[in-house]
């Protein structure tokens, strides 16, 4: 018999978030909830003194502990998490990673959409944790869901929820996504399955972009990597293809438009992402054998 049921549970996947990952524990404290709620804190690994400061906040947080370190990857460890969570009584479950910081109210106004959809996301908020002068215009706060290659909306893992039942009718997020595409892959099949996926405009993560650019590429790339994996996965379910002749015409206005780019440290990371997403989709075509350029 369970001791206490806790109806919501935060799911914080983590390896090696030691510099970061107490400004979110912080965050999570000062949450204003009058429900019963959990934190499960996934560590996928960490050799950085990450569990030494997540176990400062045992006597300040609902907290439980997860151990996932037999694979590495995020969704190794958010399965893990919600696996606990739903374990332990969760009806809800919220995700948010370690190095951002969620805003008053998230896990209430992450609640309220558990009464209108079977998933659903808040919105990026990237002012507080970005470079100012890097960031573009577009992408400063999020308004709605993402859309992407002209086929379903996503919502970020970065600040995502799920009812219960509906995570283990999915069986959870899919582990051999490495890197990306693993919260596009998981709100499609959301939708593919029937059910619903919403925004709440209110529900507010503060959003770190990686800080150099070598960051961005890399961050990029491995987007990239995994977009013919996601192409292999969902093609039949109608997401459409990127031939060799997009790819070319792609690469083209990149070479072409370089100067531009150049001109602000905004722009320059654009450059950089689109750059970078590109040379993983070579990659990803090969080690995949699914052609997506």
């Amino acid at each position: 018999m369970r001791d206490c049921v806790f109806m919501v549970s935060v799911i914080v996947p983590v390896r090696n978030g030691a510099r970061v990952i107490g400004r979110q524990l912080e965050a999570l404290e000062q949450q204003a909830f009058p429900g019963t709620w959990r934190l499960y804190v996934v560590d996928n690994g960490s050799t950085d003194g990450t569990i030494d400061i997540v176990s400062r906040f045992v006597e300040r947080l609902p907290l439980t502990i997860v151990r996932a370190e037999t694979r590495r990857g995020v969704n190794v460890a958010r399965n893990a998490g919600a696996l606990a969570a739903t374990r332990n009584g969760a009806r809800v479950l919220l995700f948010c990673d370690a190095d951002d910081v969620v805003g008053d109210g998230w896990i209430a106004a992450m609640v309220q959409g558990s009464r209108r959809w079977d998933a659903w996301g808040g919105a990026l908020d990237r002012v507080r944790l970005s470079d100012p002068a890097r960031l573009r215009s577009t992408h400063v706060r999020s308004t709605g869901l993402n859309t992407w290659n002209g086929y379903l909306p996503f919502a970020p893992g970065a600040n995502l929820g799920v009812r219960a039942d509906v995570w283990q009718r999915l069986g959870g997020f899919d582990e051999d996504l490495q890197g990306g595409a693993d919260d596009v892959d998981f709100c499609w099949r959301v939708q593919q399955a029937g059910c619903t996926l919403g925004f709440v405009r209110e529900a507010v993560v503060h959003y770190g972009e990686r800080p150099s650019y070598h960051g961005l590429a890399r961050q990029f790339r491995a987007y990239g990597l995994q977009d013919p994996h996601l192409f292999r996965k969902h093609r039949e379910r109608g997401m459409p293809p990127s031939t060799l002749r997009d790819g070319m015409r792609a690469w083209a206005h990149l070479a072409l438009k370089a100067p531009r780019y150049a001109g602000t440290p905004s722009r320059r990371g654009e450059w950089v992402r689109h750059v970078s997403r590109r040379w993983g989709r070579i990659e990803g075509s090969i080690r995949f054998r699914s052609v997506y350029f």
